[in-house]
């Protein structure tokens, strides 16, 4: 796709609770595996495990009611 395109980039799919079982599936390009390991200083595995924990954490859902709340208070 890279050649074809001219696209480059990653994906990361994840479980999304405890009780699923599955492996993160990763998937970098050449320039997004390049990204992830010289801005953001880590290893595509592990961008891919701490997006996990992110993920089963449970940590999304309060970050979406911080930003009703926001919008609520903030914007008129």
């Amino acid at each position: 796709m890279c050649a074809s395109l001219g696209i480059e980039g990653f994906y990361i799919a994840v479980r999304g609770g405890v009780e699923d079982l599955s492996a993160p599936k990763i998937f970098f390009s050449p320039g997004g595996n390049k990204f992830v390991r010289s801005v953001l200083d880590l290893e595509p595995r592990r961008l891919a495990l701490k997006f996990e924990s992110f993920v089963v954490s449970g940590l999304g859902n309060y970050f979406k009611v911080s930003a009703k709340l926001f919008d609520s208070f903030f914007i008129s």
